[in-house]
C-alpha cells in the first residue's frame, strides 16, 4: 500500500464517484512509483462492484488519462496499472540531500530493505500481502519459503491457497505453504479435478 500514491490521487485526480473509489483502490495496491497490477476479481471486491463494471470503470479512466493499462505486461501476465498522477509528483519532487549522519545510518543497517524485491511480487504474494495488509516480508526466511513452494507448486496453486487461507483467517506462511502442497498433492490424486484446484481441506 502506498500512501504516497493514494494522496496523489486526492489532491490531483479530476473523476468523481466510483471511478474515484476505483482509482483510489489502484492506488492503494501500487508502489510509490504508482504502479500495480490487481486482478479484476479484487478490484471488484474492494470496491463493491461487478467485474463488468469494473472493466468499463478501467477503459473510461484510460480515457480520460488518469490511468494508464499496460495489457499482460504484469508478474504471470497480469496487466499492469500505473498512476500518471504519482508520476507527475515525483517528476516534481525535489531531491533530499541526504545529511551525513543519514548515510552512516544507511550504511550500518543490519537488516537490507526488501522494497527491491516487493516490486517484483508474484501474483500469488501480492494477494498475500493484500489479504492480510502486509508490507513486507516479516524475514528472508519466509520470503524463501513462500517462494520456493511457489516454484514446486505453480503460480496458480499458490494462490489459490493464499485466498483459501485468507477465507480462514490464517496469516503463518508455513501454514499456507503446507496447504498449498496438500492442494497440489489432492490436484494430482484427482487428475486436476476437472480444471478446478482443490481446496486444502477437501477429501479428508
Amino acid at each position: 500500500m502506498s500512501i504516497s500514491a493514494m494522496t496523489q490521487v486526492w489532491e490531483h485526480s479530476k473523476v468523481k464517484g466510483t471511478e474515484l473509489l476505483l482509482l483510489l483502490a489502484l492506488a492503494d495496491y501500487a508502489n510509490d512509483k504508482g504502479i500495480a497490477w490487481p486482478g479484476i476479481d479484487s478490484l471488484a471486491h474492494r470496491i463493491r462492484q461487478s467485474r463488468r463494471n469494473v472493466t468499463r470503470l478501467l477503459r473510461n479512466l484510460e480515457k480520460r488519462g488518469e490511468l494508464t493499462i499496460e495489457v499482460n505486461a504484469g508478474p504471470y501476465g497480469a496487466n499492469l496499472y500505473k498512476l500518471p498522477v504519482v508520476a507527475l509528483a515525483m517528476t516534481n519532487r525535489k531531491p533530499k540531500c541526504p545529511a551525513p549522519h543519514d548515510k552512516q545510518e544507511t550504511q550500518m543497517s543490519s537488516e537490507p530493505s526488501l522494497t527491491t524485491k516487493e516490486q517484483s511480487l508474484t501474483i500469488a504474494a501480492a494477494e498475500y500481502f493484500e489479504q492480510f495488509r502486509r508490507k513486507r516480508w516479516a524475514t528472508r526466511a519466509q520470503q524463501k519459503l513462500f517462494e520456493t513452494t511457489e516454484q514446486a507448486v505453480g503460480a496458480a496453486i499458490m494462490l489459490a491457497a493464499v485466498r483459501w487461507a485468507a477465507q480462514n483467517n490464517i496469516a503463518k506462511v508455513p501454514s499456507i505453504c503446507t496447504a498449498a502442497k496438500k492442494m497440489a498433492k489432492k490436484q494430482v490424486q484427482y487428475g486436476g479435478h476437472g480444471g478446478r484446484i482443490p481446496a486444502a481441506g477437501a477429501g479428508r
